[in-house]
């Protein structure tokens, strides 16, 4: 069997949720089955470099072309994708939304993240949602044959708001990769006093948007540490994304002392980070998995999330939820976790007993199947 893989999101700068999925995912998937051949396909002025050798069942194909001239040109279905390489291809698996002109007859295994641009438009730009319109999501999900989604919330977004057929629909949770560990490793000396971080601190991890609620859990921190005198910091790891004032300053204009704010941190300090923490914050208002909840849990860090879209799904008992909407709630989240070491303790265990039941192998198994399905190689 011969397989497309489309990897022209992983062409961009730091890499997002979606880029981490791609990475992970294909590491597991390549070196499943030496029968079966796969071709990445990337475009752009700069190849991307994978994190990983490839398998001698795999090859990278870059097409040295500027990435706005074949999006504008594939946005009219010219050229097709599938073209862009040499060879025949039994099924085309695109691992994030993107224009995918394919030649007729092809069968394509699409995945989709979440539906958030659709749920609340306000929370992205106004390029991300002219980008949207032109990829037009909807003829994609039409034009699938089999649709990943990594949780039951996702499942019923597309469903409500793509018009996804649910025969098409496969759910495939996120694996955790083993590196997000209780244990310390020689690869975290240093890394404290390199980044500044504070001696206590509370971490948040992701991109720094209004649909994380970043501003939200700055309020609720300063709210916590009036209240109770706890002087508890904040860590904010990401990138500067839409509609937040996170990566600045707090609500009101206030930039407060007690914020540190790191912006994107490579993947080799992230483990570190989330061991340092003594509480992980991540109140979002949507997510459709959610992998820094994951990857803290599986850290032994207890976690204070949302109970909305699919975190409860990744978390389930094993943390505390407050809603996003209200800070109150999360600063009394904060003060209940820290008047309690039994509650913490209790939070670290069923964090890392929950974590062990996400494995990037079984993900890369289910999809491989999937794959096979769509293609008529069950």
């Amino acid at each position: 069997m011969n397989i497309l893989i489309d990897i022209r999101h992983l062409g961009g700068g730091t890499p997002s949720g979606v880029g981490q999925y791609a990475r992970e995912l294909l590491r597991a998937l390549l070196p499943l089955d030496p029968t079966v051949s796969y071709t990445l396909l990337s475009t752009g002025f700069r190849k991307p470099t994978l994190p990983f050798s490839l398998p001698l069942n795999a090859k990278h194909v870059h097409i040295h072309a500027p990435n706005r001239a074949l999006f504008a040109s594939m946005a009219l279905a010219f050229p097709k994708l599938d073209k862009l390489v040499k060879g025949r291809f039994d099924v085309v698996f695109v691992p994030n939304l993107h224009v995918t002109p394919l030649s007729a007859g092809i069968p394509m295994v699409l995945t989709i993240h979440d539906a958030s641009w659709l749920v609340n438009p306000s929370w992205f730009s106004p390029k991300t949602r002219l980008w949207h319109k032109i990829v037009r999501p909807k003829v994609l999900v039409d034009r699938a044959t089999r649709l990943i989604v990594p949780s039951e919330s996702t499942a019923r977004e597309a469903q409500a708001f793509l018009g996804a057929d649910p025969s098409k629909i496969r759910i495939i949770p996120h694996g955790v990769d083993p590196i997000f560990s209780p244990k310390p490793t020689p690869q975290d000396h240093g890394v404290r006093s390199r980044l500044n971080l504070p001696k206590r601190f509370a971490l948040f991890l992701g991109t720094i948007e209004a649909r994380k609620n970043v501003d939200g859990i700055i309020e609720a921190v300063r709210m916590y540490r009036e209240k109770t005198g706890d002087r508890l910091e904040l860590v904010l790891v990401g990138s500067k994304g839409w509609g937040s004032l996170g990566g600045s300053e707090g609500l009101g204009g206030r930039k407060d002392e007690w914020v540190t704010r790191l912006g994107y941190v490579p993947d080799t300090d992230r483990p570190a980070l989330y061991r340092f923490a003594s509480v992980f914050l991540f109140s979002s208002h949507m997510e459709g998995f959610g992998m820094p909840v994951l990857e803290a849990m599986a850290s032994g860090t207890p976690v204070i999330t949302s109970p909305r879209g699919a975190l409860p799904e990744v978390a389930g008992d094993a943390a505390m939820y407050a809603d996003p909407i209200d800070p109150n709630r999360i600063e009394m989240c904060l003060e209940q976790f820290f008047g309690s070491q039994e509650l913490q303790a209790k939070l670290s265990a069923r964090g890392l007993e929950r974590a062990k039941g996400f494995d990037w192998g079984e993900t890369a198994r289910k999809t491989l199947e999937t794959l096979r399905e769509a293609a008529g190689h069950e």
